[in-house]
C-alpha cells in the first residue's frame, strides 16, 4: 500500500488528459492479457514481455477464497488485474456454483453484511462462489479507486482471465450500480476485458450486463476452450419470462377431454419434471455440499439462501478466437491429459495474433 501512496504523490490533479475509448481494441487486450498473465502464472509469464509504459503499483495479499488482485498504471490510466484460479481454495470457489439473487445482502460473518447489486432484474441470478469473491475484492479495491480519483485519475481497465474473467465481469456490474446509485463518481470510466471467462449468471443477468456495458466490456473466447462452456446450464419451465407459452399449454391441457388430458399431462410431465429434478440435485451438490468445503476456509461465513435456478448463460459482447491453422493444431493438440490446452494464456496469445480485426465497436 505504501507503493500506492508514493504513486499518488507523483500524480497532479491535472493528470486526466485522455479518455478511454469504447469498442474492442486488439492492442489494449493484448497488453492487459500480458499484465494479468504475470499476476496469475508468474512462472509461465517469465517468457512474456511486460507491455511498454505500465508499472505495477500494488499487489494485494490473498483473502476470501484465495482471491488476489494487482493495480497497474500507465500515465493517467489504472488497471485492476484479477488473478485466475490457483491450486487450493480458489478452485473451491469455482465449484461453489449454486446461484444467489443478483441483488441483496450477503452475510460475510456475524459482524459484517454487505449490500450488493449485480443487476436490476428481479429474475437475475449469479454464481455464488464468484459473487462472494467479487464482493470481497471490490471492497478491497474501492479505496484505491477513490484515492486515484481524488488525484485526478478517472480511467480504469478491469482485466482477468478464466476465474479472473468471471470476477472482472461481476466487479464491473457492481461498479456500474454503485455509479448509478451515486456511491461512486459517475465521471469515472471503466472498461473491462473478460478473457476466457466461464458463465457467471443466468439469462436475465446477461441481459442486464450486456445492455449496461455495450462497447465497454468484452468477453474473449477461444472456441475450443471448454471453460467458457461451464458451469452446467439446466433450463426448466420456471426460467422463462412471466408471460410464456408453457403456462398457456398447461391451461390448454386442462380444458381437454379426460382421456386426452391424461395423455397430454403425462407427456408434459415427462418433459417438465426431469430438468427440475436435475436442477435440484445440482443446487444440492454445488451449493450445500460444496459449502462444507467453503466453510472450512471461511469459518464464519454462513450458508446463503440459493436461488432455484441453474440456467447459466454466456455473458458479454463476444470476441471469438477461432483462427486455427496447422501450427495451432501442432502446438495445442487435443489431449485428455491436458484439459487446459486450449484455455492457456499461450493459446490465447497465439490466436489473438491471428485475429484480423484490430478493433470493433457497434
Amino acid at each position: 500500500m505504501n507503493r500506492i501512496l508514493l504513486f499518488l504523490s507523483l500524480i497532479t490533479c491535472n493528470v486526466a488528459l485522455s479518455q478511454l475509448k469504447p469498442g474492442f481494441d486488439k492492442q489494449e487486450y493484448l497488453e492487459l492479457l500480458q499484465l494479468t498473465a504475470h499476476n496469475s502464472e508468474p512462472e509461465y509469464a517469465k517468457t512474456i514481455p511486460y507491455p511498454d509504459g505500465y508499472e505495477r503499483i500494488y499487489a494485494s495479499s490473498e483473502f476470501g477464497l484465495q482471491n488476489k488482485w494487482e493495480f497497474w498504471a500507465k500515465g493517467d490510466t489504472g488497471v485492476i488485474s484479477l488473478r485466475a484460479s490457483v491450486a487450493g481454495p480458489s478452485w473451491i470457489g469455482n465449484f461453489y456454483a449454486a446461484m444467489i439473487p443478483a441483488k441483496g445482502n450477503l452475510v460475510i460473518d456475524s459482524q459484517k453484511t454487505i449490500s450488493y447489486q449485480f443487476a436490476e432484474n428481479e429474475m437475475a441470478t449469479t454464481h455464488v462462489g464468484w459473487s462472494l469473491g467479487a464482493i470481497l475484492l471490490l471492497e478491497n479495491i474501492l479505496p484505491t479507486i477513490d484515492s486515484c480519483y481524488q488525484k485526478g485519475m478517472k480511467n480504469f481497465f478491469i482485466i482477468g482471465h478464466s476465474q479472473g474473467g468471471a470476477l472482472a465481469n461481476l466487479i464491473h456490474s457492481l461498479i456500474y450500480y454503485k455509479q448509478k446509485d451515486g456511491r461512486l463518481p459517475s465521471d469515472i470510466v471503466f472498461k473491462s476485458y473478460c478473457s476466457a471467462q466461464p458463465k457467471v449468471g443466468n439469462l436475465y443477468y446477461s441481459y442486464d450486463f450486456e445492455a449496461a456495458h455495450l462497447n465497454w466490456s468484452y468477453t474473449i473466447l477461444n472456441s475450443r476452450d471448454w471453460v467458457p462452456e461451464a458451469p452446467f446450464s439446466i433450463q426448466t419451465t420456471d426460467d422463462f419470462n412471466k408471460v410464456n407459452g408453457f403456462k398457456v399449454m398447461k391451461l390448454m391441457i386442462k380444458k381437454q377431454p379426460l382421456f386426452r388430458k391424461m395423455v397430454l399431462k403425462s407427456l408434459y410431465n415427462k418433459l417438465d419434471k426431469p430438468p427440475k429434478k436435475a436442477r435440484k440435485n445440482f443446487i444440492k451438490i454445488l451449493g450445500s455440499t460444496v459449502y462444507k468445503f467453503v466453510n472450512k476456509e471461511l469459518k464464519d461465513f454462513p450458508k446463503p439462501t440459493y436461488s432455484n435456478n441453474m440456467n447459466y448463460t454466456r455473458c458479454g459482447t463476444p470476441i471469438i478466437l477461432n483462427q486455427f491453422d496447422e501450427t495451432y493444431d501442432r502446438r495445442f493438440p487435443d489431449s485428455d491429459l491436458n484439459m487446459m490446452v486450449h484455455h492457456s494464456y499461450e493459446a490465447y496469445f497465439y490466436l489473438l495474433e491471428k485475429l484480423s480485426i484490430p478493433s470493433m465497436s457497434h
